[in-house]
């Protein structure tokens, strides 16, 4: 790779054909593969782990993709839990569509673990993060039984996939980007185009719908409405089952699990915490008793940025903007902490 120079015009030197030289100039580090995948967050990394792991192994077919899929009487019968989460991770064997899929799904999860849950209790994003692909899974997995029976083997990153974009499409649904590079969209409509292409080229749509309902669903929960659907209909405000997000947290037992996998001490931070706040007053975890207005730069990608296998052109006024941000919560627990720490300033 190229290395790249910082150079000031009083610091060039001429070498003897006439031509400027970087000299002395200061050197930028050039990103390695190995920094690159340490900033991507943990539950995001072990997503793309996962999949590209057990693509690569049924592809060389060293593992039959028979015992990979989902099938509820496998489950039942031989305790093969591995098929509910397994059934989620299952790339085409085709190796182009299989890095166009894994490109798609790798960005949004990274966008959405690091930008959708910005206000969460655990001083971690990727909780709740996680939280919400424990209940969208599950959500999907109801689904394909009571729909398909318990003998009906099935691959579920199709659903997978349209629960990953329905939420984007709803935190960025005023952001124009290109439709697979192509077509210009607004992100609201980014969900029907991905279900009008999947009608065209035989996909499945029952399983499509089961994620953007499951999406649909948590994101109800999560702003305590019914959704912006609803708010279209029924002609509320226009930030509506939008904003403000980070009503449903994950509970004490998936925490628990949460640490055991990726480390931490987020129950001893959540602990700590909730003796704070019934020392001062009872204020809720998750909110900030001062009201912050972002500006539209903090919900927008750039000019044509590449995300997510679209091209984001730009975006007007009417990105959402958050009530509740993860800095301002965080100043304000931090200081609420410090103040509980000298009783005498109290």
């Amino acid at each position: 790779m190229k290395n790249f120079y910082t150079i000031d015009d009083t610091n060039r030197k001429k070498n003897t054909n006439g031509r400027s030289s970087p000299g002395t100039g200061n050197l930028e580090e050039t990103p390695t593969f190995s920094s690159m995948w340490k900033n991507i967050p943990p539950v995001s990394r072990t997503i793309i782990l996962l999949m590209t792991i057990l693509t690569s192994l049924t592809s060389l077919q060293l593992i039959n993709i028979g015992y990979l899929v989902f099938q509820f009487n496998e489950v039942l019968a031989y305790k093969q839990w591995w098929r509910l989460y397994t059934a989620f991770l299952l790339l085409p064997s085709n190796a182009m569509s299989a890095i166009m899929e894994l490109y798609n799904l790798g960005s949004r999860a990274v966008h959405l673990e690091n930008d959708r849950f910005l206000v969460s209790r655990y001083h971690s994003t990727s909780i709740d993060f996680a939280f919400y692909l424990f209940f969208c899974s599950t959500f999907i997995i109801t689904g394909c039984v009571i729909i398909y029976g318990k003998y009906q083997p099935l691959v579920l990153t199709c659903a997978f996939d349209a629960c990953l974009t329905l939420t984007w499409a709803i935190d960025n649904s005023n952001v124009e980007v290109r439709f697979y590079g192509i077509l210009p969209v607004y992100g609201k409509f980014y969900p029907l185009l991905q279900g009008l292409v999947a009608f065209v080229f035989g996909g499945d749509l029952i399983l499509m719908v089961l994620g953007f309902s499951a999406a649909y669903i948590f994101n109800c929960l999560d702003t305590r409405s019914l959704g912006p659907i609803y708010g279209s209909i029924a002609k509320k405000d226009k930030w509506y089952g939008v904003v403000p997000t980070g009503k449903f947290h994950a509970p004490r037992w998936f925490i628990w699990g949460y640490e055991f996998l990726f480390g931490g001490n987020y129950l001893q931070k959540l602990d700590e915490l909730k003796s704070v706040n019934k020392r001062n007053g009872g204020q809720r975890l998750g909110t900030s008793t001062s009201t912050v207005t972002t500006t539209t730069t903090t919900r927008t990608f750039g000019s044509r940025q590449r995300l997510g296998g679209y091209e984001t052109l730009g975006s007007d006024n009417n990105i959402p903007k958050r009530d509740y941000l993860a800095t301002s919560s965080r100043k304000n627990l931090t200081s609420t902490r410090e103040r509980s720490s000298n009783p005498q300033e109290n």
